[in-house]
Order: structure tokens, then C-alpha cells, then sequence
């Protein structure tokens, strides 16, 4: 399989980036070996990347804090990706993107400025600019908890529902809750619908919603939770059920969650713990609730990014410079080091091109 990696090319305090850009690299399905490939190098910190459905396009964002961020439009090709065009988020820090199911929009969180915005995508898959929607959410919903995080609002994912096509979620790190919106997959527009929200100080980041059941995963950067939510998508409503540490008992040095994903199968969830510096493995009851298996080293430091490409879960260790591959247990869910890793410079992100 073809994998993008993206990576952190400035130093921003909280990350002394050393990559170039965007790296290829090949994945043996059979072994979880992996082989080096070429460089893209298309503008700083290409931080974060999603696909079109049928793997014909990638989307890169820019994350920049001097000026509003970009997203790249490239046509995969074979082995090697080329460059097709540029479009604005209008946002500062943009560090989350997705193609919503229609294919019409690629939607996109703006970290460091709390906003949202809605890209249209032509019929040759290239972004539009300006954004067909743009929210900008206001400073006075901070919480302020942690001061240093949570002084703004800081959205830090964006996704669609995967049935109901028609609601956004935004996770607000900055001000403790999940932002609903309705969304028009013909115009781009979004509707604020409300919000649910975490404990105070949790500091979400990332949330992965079960296809089947009516539930939300949200995992919590500044104290190292996942919370479960039971979500009607009727009446917008959200409706706490659980929450459960990503850290074994006992733990007390430093930790800050990053990556949450669900298992194919939706029988396993994982999430990664930078500091602890491992993968938090669950499993998923029938209705949804968690219990925490265990927690796997991820044989370097500070996990950003998870990715589960087939039986295999590729981890991003970005302050030890290099891309670890797994083996996913296909009974079990338990991970396996394969021995396998790539040197690259401050991996953020990972994910498949075919």
C-alpha cells in the first residue's frame, strides 16, 4: 500500500519541527514492513491529509500561524502524487480536514483561531476558494481552565456523521464541548445546532462516532479520558455515558492524548498518549461502552497519529523521528511491534493512498 506521511517543518514551541513535507513511503501488507519513498515538498508544516473515497485525490493542510492556513489539492497517481492547486481556510492553524460523504466539500478545523470552513471541490477534485462556509466561533466560550490551552476557542477536528450526512461535528478543545452543526451538501452552508459538553479542563480533541450503534467517542487531550456519548440525531442531543482513562492505574508523570480510532470491525477502539507514550487499547461492548485492555508502548516518543490501514496500525512517533508498525490481533485486537520503522523527521500524521 502507498502511505503519506505529513510532517512538522518549523519550530513552534510546542514541536521543533525537522521534516520537509509530505512523505511516501510503501507499506507491505503481508509484513507491516515499511519502505522509504519520495519527498513532496510543498510548503510548511503539511500537518494533516484525507482522501477522496476512491483514493483519487489527497488533500494536505498548511499549518500556519502567520498567515491563514491552505489546503493542497494533489491527484494520486501510481507511486507519487502531483500538485494541482491551493485554496484558504481563512483560518489560522488549520490541523483537521475531512471529505464530506457527497464528495462536494472538504471541510476544515482552524486550531489556533476557532474556526470552521467549507471548501467546494470542482468536478476535477481541486478546492475552491474562497470557502463556500467559514464559522468563527466566539472567545467568550472559553473555559479558561487550563490557561495556557484553553484561553481561545481551538477547534481541532471536524467530522461528518457517518448516516445522518447532514450533521457536522466540531470538537472544541478551547471551550470543553463538541459543536453541532446541520450542513447542506449542495451549498456548503452550516447551522449551528448546539453543543454537549466535556468535563471542564478536559480539553477535547478528536471524537470517532460508531457507525451502528448511536454513539460518540470523544477523547480529551489535557486529562487523558475517552467519553461516551449516546447521540440522537433526531433532536441534536448528546448524553453522557461514560468516561474512562487512557492511562494505566497508578500512572502520575506527564500525558496528553492525541489520536482516537475505531477498529474496522467497531469492536476495538485505540487511542494514543504522548508522554506515556503508548496506545491505549478498548473494547467496545454492544452498547457501546469501554473497558480498558492495555496499554502498548509505541516504541518511540510522543504518538500524534494512529492510522489502521487492513491489519496493520501504523504509529506516528513525532519527537523520536520515525513511522512504527504494528500487527492488529484480527480476534484479540491486541497490538504487536513488527519490528518495522521508517525515519522520518517529526511525523504528525499517517495515512493510505491506496
Amino acid at each position: 500500500a502507498l502511505i503519506a506521511v505529513w510532517t512538522y517543518t518549523q519550530n513552534l514551541g510546542f514541536v521543533d519541527g525537522k521534516g520537509k513535507g509530505v512523505y511516501l513511503a510503501s507499506l507491505d501488507l503481508k509484513s507491516g514492513a515499511l519502505q522509504a519513498g519520495p519527498v513532496v515538498e510543498h510548503g510548511p508544516n503539511a500537518t494533516y491529509m484525507c482522501t477522496d473515497a476512491e483514493k483519487r485525490f489527497l488533500y494536505v493542510s498548511n499549518e500556519l500561524y502567520e498567515a491563514d492556513s491552505v489546503v493542497h489539492t494533489f491527484a494520486i497517481s501510481n507511486s507519487t502524487v502531483n500538485h494541482l492547486g491551493t485554496a484558504t481556510t481563512k483560518g489560522v492553524a488549520a490541523c483537521h480536514l475531512v471529505v464530506d460523504p457527497s464528495a462536494q466539500h472538504v471541510l476544515v478545523a482552524n486550531y489556533a483561531s476557532g474556526s470552521a470552513a467549507v471548501l467546494a471541490r470542482g468536478q476535477d477534485g481541486v478546492l475552491r476558494d474562497p470557502p463556500a462556509a467559514f464559522v468563527e466561533f466566539a472567545h467568550s466560550e472559553s473555559t479558561g481552565v487550563v490557561a495556557d490551552r484553553q484561553e481561545r476557542p481551538h477547534a481541532h477536528h471536524i467530522s461528518v456523521h457517518p448516516t445522518a450526512h447532514n450533521q457536522v461535528f466540531v470538537v472544541d478543545l478551547g471551550c470543553d464541548n463538541v459543536r453541532i452543526f446541520s450542513f447542506d451538501a449542495a451549498t456548503g452552508a452550516l447551522a449551528a445546532k448546539g453543543s454537549f459538553a466535556t468535563a471542564p479542563g478536559a480539553g477535547p480533541r478528536h471524537l470517532a462516532i460508531h457507525p451502528v450503534l448511536s454513539v460518540v467517542y470523544v477523547v480529551n487531550e489535557l486529562n487523558n479520558t475517552v467519553s461516551v456519548y449516546a447521540y440522537d440525531t433526531a433532536s441534536h442531543t448528546a448524553t453522557l455515558r461514560q468516561t474512562i482513562s487512557t492511562l494505566p492505574d497508578g500512572w502520575t508523570g506527564g500525558s496528553w492524548c492525541a489520536a482516537l480510532r475505531l477498529s474496522a470491525d467497531n469492536k476495538h477502539l485505540y487511542a494514543s498518549n504522548r508522554g506515556h507514550d503508548s496506545i491505549a487499547h478498548f473494547t467496545v461492548a454492544a452498547d457501546g461502552l469501554l473497558a480498558l485492555v492495555g496499554c502498548t508502548p509505541t516504541e518511540g516518543k510522543c504518538p500524534r497519529d494512529i492510522s489502521i490501514i487492513g491489519s496493520w496500525m501504523l504509529v506516528c512517533n513525532q519527537n523520536s523521528h520515525e513511522v512504527a508498525s504494528f500487527a492488529i490481533n484480527p480476534m484479540s485486537g491486541s497490538l504487536s511491534f513488527t519490528g518495522n520503522k521508517l525515519e522520518i523527521p517529526t511525523p504528525a500524521a499517517v495515512c493510505a493512498l491506496t
